[in-house]
């Protein structure tokens, strides 16, 4: 059985029907991949910036954003300031 100010922190970054919107932006070495897959530059500013732009196009409708430390927490910081770091 959930804590009740538990099962209130969930109930706070669910969706309207109740799931969850979770994003994964912290796959550094597969999006490198995919980067160089399509013809795009891979080095770690590039993926860097792209997380910038994911965050800052997704954070508000994001019930949780996953991130890298190494290439993260600045694109996070600047795009998505609400996101809280789990402790």
């Amino acid at each position: 059985m959930l804590h009740h100010d538990s099962h209130r922190l969930y109930e706070s970054i669910a969706r309207p029907r109740g799931g969850f919107a979770m994003v994964a932006l912290d796959a550094r070495e597969s999006m490198r991949g995919l980067f160089r897959d399509a013809g795009h530059p891979d080095e770690d500013h590039d993926l860097s910036d792209f997380k910038e732009l994911a965050a800052r196009e997704v954070a508000a409708g994001a019930s949780a954003v996953l991130c890298d430390p190494c290439m993260g927490r600045r694109p996070f910081r600047r795009s998505a300031p609400s996101i809280q770091r789990p402790d």
